[in-house]
């Protein structure tokens, strides 16, 4: 979210008077909030519209359990006020959306994305009118359009104009002309979700590194320059790391360099976008920086997320991760700040962030909710409280001020989640993609620098054929 987003909705708490109660915190950013809560003027009024307590249920996946994460609360549903002032925001919302339509938020939350999927399915095929709404990870959104559980939002004549709907997510989750999931602000895991780069700032001072948060202000943050303070890192003494990462790090700078897998054209068409000399020499040397002495593979390691954090605090220079990773670190290390992933090349004019798609949440209706006006209704009204109540807290409190110790820092959240990557390619997985890119062994990625090139030549008349497929049974 832009900066100027963020500071407009302060401002206007500000101008309308107004006023959260006095909450008590502690240094983590707990606290209680008071129950009485207006958050401005809003956009839409709601005014003539009245649900009768309507229960509106929403099945949720526990992304959270699935993929081993902890810390944030839960941004769907708080059952009562506590002393996470995040969780608090949410409990607030829900209070307002109840007190502005009559409706009541309820959550069910399964442990994982296969059997959230499962659970929708057998609810949709019973004919049961059971969900309202189900929030799902991004790498299940083929499966909910496969087996036809998720209905064409545009069924609901939502209007996805105002700033709280993410107009990137929306063009990726979309098909020829139906739009089968969205992504607003009455979520953030999405948000959390977006991969930056953790540095250690006692290391970097030692090394004699130049301010790095301003070369990223002058557009000066390279990937070259990454590595070369990576190598410096790495050479300073015995078990240091320049650079640490996972798996994931070929889509992480490969969206980096503002790459997508797939593409859509002028005509609005999918097209494979990888069967060309910059994707392939890109992919190239992220395998080869895969292979490097300076860069750490926790996968090929066998280290969990809580070990290769820990490590970061006394071993490791960088740190490419999501957002999240703040929860995690926050245990071991609060001498390091936060930097967006590096300009991989002189073709990108900006900085891009990827988004882990495995985690990252998107909201769909159910194909049996057949109350459109009301689905249409909740789904806006949420959203645009969320805008206001939620977002402000989680941007300029969690991320900007808890997240990191500095003002710089701060800035740098910004940067990092102006121009995220949803990769059309990546979410349907045409062709099975991802395992194309995302290699699962480290003998694989050894072999990578050298047999990149006729992978991908190879995988485009299966993403092709597999779009070709998605367009036929859609249409």
């Amino acid at each position: 979210m832009k900066l100027l987003k963020r500071s407009l909705c302060l401002l206007l708490s500000l101008l309308t008077a107004v006023t959260f109660i006095a909450c008590k915190k502690d240094d983590e950013g707990s606290g209680t909030v008071g129950e009485s809560v207006n958050a401005g003027d809003y956009e839409i009024d709601f005014s003539d519209k009245n649900y009768e307590g309507h229960e509106f249920k929403v099945l949720r996946v526990d992304a959270e359990t699935q993929h081993g994460i902890a810390g944030h609360p839960n941004d769907i549903y708080i059952e009562q006020m506590g002393e996470d002032s995040l969780a608090n925001t949410v409990y607030q919302r829900n209070q307002e959306l109840s007190r502005m339509l009559n409706v009541n938020i309820s959550m069910s939350m399964d442990k994982n994305g296969p059997q959230t999927v499962n659970l929708l399915s057998t609810n949709v095929l019973s004919g049961d009118d059971c969900y309202d709404l189900v929030i799902q990870e991004l790498e299940f959104f083929p499966s909910l359009v496969n087996q036809g559980l998720i209905k064409d939002m545009k069924e609901l004549s939502l209007d996805t104009s105002y700033s709280w709907w993410d107009r990137a997510a929306e063009n990726s989750l979309r098909f020829e002309d139906k739009q089968y999931g969205m992504i607003s602000d009455a979520i953030y895991l999405d948000k959390l979700s977006t991969v930056g780069v953790f540095y250690n700032t006692v290391m970097a001072e030692k090394l004699h590194l130049p301010n790095i948060y301003e070369m990223v202000e002058k557009g000066e943050w390279t990937y070259e320059k990454m590595k070369e303070y990576a190598v410096m890192a790495t050479e300073s003494g015995e078990d240091i790391y320049g650079m640490s990462c996972q798996n994931d790090a070929s889509y992480y700078f490969l969206h980096s360099a503002n790459i997508k897998t797939v593409i859509r054209n002028t005509a609005g068409e999918l097209k494979y976008n990888l069967a060309n000399n910059r994707a392939v020499n890109t992919l190239g040397e992220i395998f080869t920086l895969m292979n490097l002495n300076y860069f750490f593979n926790r996968q090929s390691e066998g280290l969990d997320v809580d070990s290769t954090v820990k490590m970061f605090d006394m071993q490791t220079l960088f740190l490419v991760r999501p957002l999240q990773t703040f929860y995690y670190i926050k245990n071991y290390n609060d001498t390091y700040g936060i930097l967006p992933m590096p300009k991989f090349d002189d073709v990108v004019t900006d900085y891009y962030s990827a988004i882990n798609h495995h985690v990252a949440t998107f909201i769909a209706v159910p194909a049996n909710n057949s109350a459109n006006e009301r689905t249409t209704d909740v789904l806006q009204a949420w959203s645009m409280i969320s805008n206001k109540i939620v977002m402000p807290e989680l941007y300029d409190r969690i991320l900007s001020t808890r997240m990191v110790s500095d003002l710089n820092s701060s800035k740098m959240i910004d940067i990092i989640l102006k121009n995220r990557v949803y990769d059309i390619g990546f979410i349907w997985n045409f062709g099975s993609i991802e395992s194309t890119l995302v290699l699962s062994n480290k003998v694989a990625i050894e072999r990578a620098p050298t047999t990149i090139g006729s992978v991908v030549a190879t995988a485009k008349t299966a993403v092709e054929n597999s779009i070709k497929s998605y367009t036929e049974k859609i249409n």
